[in-house]
């Protein structure tokens, strides 16, 4: 991005799809054409080759997403630590107005996530389940009980997220409210994430069978509980559904910059399309999400669509979403605070290697513990895996094996050695810091009465 002669954007549109994993997009080599109009975007966008993940899951992957850290600092990711620095917050003090619009749980109001937003719509009534995980301890019967009684009340009729089509609705009236302002605009798509139930008109063409919503549902539920049990031809039925909630999201993806245009500032922002994370369809014996940090589950795709730029690009440097807030932050001229890791991709600067790990055993929140941590250190060539949940070490070299089956941690190659060095030493600079309730506590054990 060196050599292009950029224009500050007047607006930034930052959008995430959940789940959405560079392999299953029509221009980069899949099969079906289901991303039609990130594909138009492509041919007038810089795209990155090469991007990752700070981690395999949401509460891993958003805090390298708004603030730029990586989810081991400030001693977690359950939460949203005042310790980070949210790109909102900064964006807003120069100006811009702020808004976003998901509903993903782990990010609601209260997460600190809401931090640096005029407007935050998280549409949380529709994540009663969450309520309840919020104030009652999951392992308690009454906790298993009242789940029971609000699953089977509500669970087999609607999915746990607001549908791609609501959430557009809602971002495409704040903008025809607010258009004539500078803006910064996060939008998070749930949609390719778990369960699969696409509309049926989404579905024509990439499924014939004619499936009932209760059905799909429940196939969610044998996922998340029996994933061992699931067939192969279940696999296949779950891609394509999972095909077509990705070609779900790229229509409405659609519809909000068909508005930019029809309010003539298009061209003047910068448009971001990118996925927290991806998923796994068993390439390692997993599915959907799980605490590995296997390129399926942290390899995404990262487009840029400047004001002034309509050409492709490729770009073939290493890339951690880490670096999106600094990218941003130098295209709209603000300078890039010290709390943040990663480095603006306008010029010629690139990362020698990119982080990504996870401290979860199951798939939701944790906080930095080394005893349970997985984590990986990749270059474009190698990559080191360590995982303290099974003991395990894993080295792949990635040139000839991309798709990490051969694990060949026993050969001791140098470039293994210099790859775990510099992963430990990386790790030496991580400093668990103490909670609020911990400095509570630490304070009133040192009141003498």
């Amino acid at each position: 991005m060196d050599n292009l002669n950029i224009k500050r954007p007047r607006n930034i549109v930052y959008i995430v799809v959940d789940c959405l994993r560079p392999d299953f997009i029509h221009s980069l080599g899949h099969k079906k054409d289901i991303t039609p109009f990130i594909d138009e975007l492509m041919k007038e966008g810089i795209y990155f080759d090469y991007c990752f993940s700070a981690g395999n899951n949401t509460v891993t992957a958003y805090p390298s997403i708004l603030s730029s850290s990586h989810p081991f600092m400030f001693g977690g990711y359950s939460r949203f630590n005042p310790e980070r620095k949210p790109i909102a917050e900064i964006l807003k003090k120069d100006g811009f107005i702020t808004a976003g619009f998901h509903s993903n749980p782990f990010l609601v109001n209260g997460t600190g996530y809401e931090r640096g937003f005029d407007f935050f719509c998280d549409n949380i009534t529709t994540q009663k389940r969450n309520k309840i995980k919020r104030v009652m301890d999951e392992e308690s019967k009454i906790y298993k009980i009242v789940y029971r009684i609000y699953d089977f009340i509500f669970g087999h009729k609607k999915k746990p997220y607001t549908e791609a089509e609501e959430l557009t609705e809602q971002v495409k009236n704040w903008i025809n409210e607010n258009f004539n302002s500078s803006f910064f605009l996060w939008v998070h798509y749930m949609d390719p994430h778990p369960p699969f139930v696409p509309p049926k008109r989404i579905m024509n063409g990439l499924i014939e069978e004619d499936i009932k919503k209760s059905e799909l549902l429940n196939l969610w539920k044998k996922m998340e509980k029996t994933p061992d049990e699931i067939s192969p031809l279940e696999i296949e039925l779950i891609k394509k559904l999972y095909e077509c909630e990705i070609r779900h999201v790229d229509k409405e993806i659609r519809e909000i910059y068909k508005l930019l245009k029809e309010k003539d500032i298009a061209k003047d922002t910068t448009f971001i399309i990118t996925a927290d994370h991806g998923i796994n369809f068993k390439e390692h014996n997993d599915l959907t999400i799980s605490p590995k940090v296997y390129d399926e589950a942290i390899k995404v795709p990262l487009l840029l669509k400047l004001p002034n730029i309509n050409k492709s690009f490729i770009d073939k440097r290493l890339v951690s979403l880490q670096d999106v807030c600094p990218t941003i932050l130098d295209l709209v001229g603000i300078e890039t605070p010290k709390e943040y890791n990663g480095i603006g991709l306008v010029g010629d600067r690139f990362n020698e290697f990119v982080i990504s790990g996870t401290c979860n055993k199951k798939a939701t929140g944790a906080d930095f513990n080394k005893e349970n941590m997985v984590v990986s250190i990749r270059n474009k060539n190698f990559k080191y895996i360590i995982n303290n949940q099974l003991q395990k070490e894993e080295f792949y070299d990635l040139a000839i094996d991309r798709e990490e089956k051969d694990n060949i941690i026993n050969k001791n190659l140098k470039e293994c050695v210099e790859l775990k060095n510099k992963l430990n030493s990386w790790l030496g600079t991580i400093k668990s810091q103490k909670t609020e309730e911990e400095k509570i506590k630490e304070s009133l054990g040192n009141i003498k009465i």
